[in-house]
């Protein structure tokens, strides 16, 4: 009996603890999964201005603003390490944070010490030591040490998570090296994030693809592409006559033929399988072309995360699972 008191009592005081553990929670408006140790957390205020924020270009736009928002920084057990005092935060990423304060834009570490100033008017954060930062309505690049590697002279820029930073100029792309020096000119019309190694791009109106180093390794020659999705990509040429004669298939990374090019319609690569359209019918390929869910559907979705894609079969919407299983109908 006396075991059975103290099992209990124990329970008991585990459960009051864990519950005191997460009350920390209750204090802030919103608080952020944690990201390299810290949450990002913050409070609100009933106000009645309109506030400036930062969009994804780096404009500066006014919203109105019912509630004026404080951002800190906390740890896994809620003490507040970097006090709610910035207007804008992101979560912590390769050790440091980019926060705003008093309309600019800086860096400060887990301390909260600043390491590089406020002194821009936008920035994003960090990918392999590098982050585009935005001033005088100009794009640039900087290291961790607030050092600019490409100077804010540009109207976009990317900043890739391979060390790759693509830029436009006068309407078209190149590629830079993290140290700045340009390894592609500019004459791309159209480039889209590298996809294992493999970033998209697009000349004269035809697709291919283009590795870290610039160099085409699949040519530009298709008439419609997509990025690398679970190591294939899908891609469209485009006959004689283009509403029978364009028909879509999938490459590898080296430009080879994974599933022949001969459906109307597909999408990218999702849990090993693509649905394919041919003939107004869905179905879904394998990686090898393999037809492994017969094209008879009359609309498809990719596999989700449970493994399953919502079919319509007439007026009926139901789901399957990777063998084309009926789950919920």
């Amino acid at each position: 009996m006396k075991k059975f008191i103290l099992f209990a009592l124990i329970l008991f005081v585990s459960i009051q603890t864990g519950a005191q553990s997460e009350d920390w929670r209750n204090k802030y408006d919103e608080v952020f999964p944690f990201s390299e140790g810290l949450a990002r957390v913050g409070t609100k205020k009933a106000v009645e201005d309109k506030v400036k924020v930062c969009d994804l270009q780096g404009n500066k736009i006014d919203i109105p603003a019912s509630f004026e928002w404080t951002f800190g920084f906390v740890d896994t057990t809620g003490v507040e390490v970097i006090p709610l005092k910035y207007v804008f935060a992101e979560n912590f990423k390769e050790g440091l944070a980019c926060v705003a304060f008093d309309g600019k834009y800086g860096f400060i570490d887990k301390t909260g010490k600043t390491v590089i100033p406020f002194k821009y008017d936008c920035a994003l954060s960090f990918q392999k030591d590098l982050a585009a930062v935005y001033l005088n309505k100009k794009y640039g690049v900087i290291n961790k040490s607030g050092k600019i590697v490409i100077p804010l002279d540009y109207s976009e820029i990317n900043v890739e998570d391979n060390n790759c930073i693509f830029i436009k100029k006068n309407g078209l792309w190149g590629l830079f090296n993290k140290f700045g020096k340009q390894i592609v000119p500019y004459k791309y019309n159209y480039v889209e994030n590298f996809s294992g190694n493999r970033a998209l791009v697009k000349l004269n109106r035809k697709y291919g693809f283009i590795n870290e180093y610039g160099k085409e390794v699949v040519p530009l020659k298709y008439d419609n592409a997509n990025s690398f999705y679970e190591g294939l990509a899908y891609v469209q040429i485009i006959g004689r006559n283009v509403l029978l004669d364009a028909k879509y298939g999938f490459i590898d990374t080296s430009g080879n033929i994974a599933v022949p090019l001969k459906y109307d319609e597909v999408g990218s690569f999702s849990f090993g399988l693509a649905w394919v359209k041919l003939n107004e019918k869905y179905g879904y390929v394998n990686k090898t072309g393999q037809e492994v869910i017969p094209l008879k559907y009359d609309y498809a979705s990719p596999f989700l995360i449970k493994g399953t894609a919502k079919v319509k079969l007439g007026d009926k919407m139901f789901e399957i699972d990777k063998e084309g299983k009926i789950i919920n109908q």
